[in-house]
């Protein structure tokens, strides 16, 4: 589960990319923003790969380690990218409920 998610999150990488090529350089966010990013899409993955659905407590306490576990595996590679995205990139993306609607900023 880890790996799968942690591609979903490569995934999103790829919007941050195109969200950085839209990015100008004067307006970008700061890294409590960033980590504050990684921390939501994180979820958002969790979220969508079955987190919370009809799962016992102790599974749902190894997702909640898994969480740091994602976080950590792509935190340097996405805070790099993340930096170079303008604040309303990632104002919509924080606010998203779905990695659909995540995506969508991009097209914004």
């Amino acid at each position: 589960m880890l790996h799968a998610i942690a591609k979903g999150i490569c995934g999103v990488g790829l919007v941050l990319m195109l969200g950085v090529v839209a990015a100008g350089c004067s307006d970008t966010p700061s890294p409590e923003r960033c980590e504050k990013l990684l921390e939501h899409v994180v979820e958002l993955q969790l979220q969508e790969a079955g987190q919370g659905k009809d799962l016992s407590p102790a599974m749902k306490d190894a997702v909640k380690g898994q969480k740091g576990e994602v976080a950590a595996y792509v935190r340097e590679s996405f805070l790099v990218q993340c930096a170079k995205l303008p604040n309303s990139f990632v104002d919509c993306a924080v606010a998203a409920k779905t990695t659909a609607e995540y995506a969508d900023c991009a097209k914004d």
